[in-house]
């Protein structure tokens, strides 16, 4: 399953997981020359999914960037390549380059809408990271954005399930009638692990907590949304999609008392949403 269901499969497969714009086709260049593309942020997904971009056919990279040095130099040892282009701090300056077809975007989730947001100004085809946003506000700003987009652009999120073998089984049994009318969907996320103990205080103001603020952003709601916004939209946009990506008119959601453990930790026992959409399907 883990093979199976990779980002390799999310660039090189036909149509986008979750397309702002539709193109004809995907990363748009002339006939016979390789996708320039960039690394925005070198962190662990960067990392991760450079690697796949790299090393999908047609593809050049051009430059990596993030913003603390280390990144950087994980960056060129762990991304193919890497260590013999351009690498920089400021990501505008990535943006700003001509020869550069496409970026990655692989930022705190709270900076996605502001880096999306001006890789649209810079003219890209852009592969960003789910999910759009850390909050409502974030993700209004990014779809506004999207709409103001290239339409000869292509524009895609990391919704894998959208392209893995076994959902795609499942959808072709939806949509040919295999299992009869569906009622009831249901997706399961299960985090495994201890999180993190939660900051007794919010994140200071100011410059000096802004170093802290983008290493550990995982930890914070403010930054990541929270869990449900941060990984359980793999499994709501997997709802969504079986619904035929009709959005659900009504939505609940309800968690877990948090309970202490011992050295000082905690843990939330589950989170749980139901969805209602207009045909009478639940989620």
């Amino acid at each position: 399953m883990q093979k199976k269901m990779t980002r390799r499969a999310a660039l090189t497969g036909a149509g986008a997981g979750l397309l702002i714009v539709s193109p004809k086709t995907a990363f748009t260049a002339q006939a016979n020359s390789a996708v320039s593309f960039g690394v925005i942020g070198t962190g662990g997904r960067g990392r991760y999914v450079g690697d796949f971009m790299v090393k999908t056919p047609n593809t050049r990279l051009a430059a990596i960037c993030d913003k603390f040095p280390d990144r950087i130099d994980l960056g060129k040892t762990h991304i193919p390549g890497a260590a013999n282009v351009p690498a920089y701090r400021d990501y505008t300056e990535v943006l700003g380059k001509a020869d550069i077809d496409a970026v990655l975007i692989a930022t705190p989730v709270y900076l996605h809408p502001e880096h999306f947001e001006a890789a649209v100004q810079s003219n890209k085809h852009i592969y960003c990271e789910k999910p759009a946003g850390a909050d409502v506000a974030g993700c209004k700003r990014l779809l506004r954005a999207g709409e103001k987009a290239n339409k000869q652009k292509t524009i895609q999120f990391g919704y894998q399930q959208r392209f893995s073998p076994e959902y795609l089984t499942a959808m072709d049994y939806l949509k040919t009638g295999r299992i009869g009318d569906m009622k009831l969907m249901m997706s399961y996320w299960v985090l495994g692990g201890t999180p993190p103990k939660p900051p007794a205080t919010p994140l200071p103001a100011g410059p000096a907590s802004e170093e802290e603020k983008i290493r550990t952003w995982g930890r914070w709601e403010e930054t990541s949304g929270g869990p449900i916004v941060e990984q359980d939209c793999h499994g709501v946009d997997t709802l969504n999609w079986f619904a035929m990506d009709v959005p659900p008119v009504k939505a609940w959601g309800t968690a877990g008392r948090r309970y202490p453990l011992s050295g000082g930790d905690w843990k939330t026992d589950y989170h749980n949403i139901a969805f209602y959409y207009p045909n009478g399907l639940e989620g």
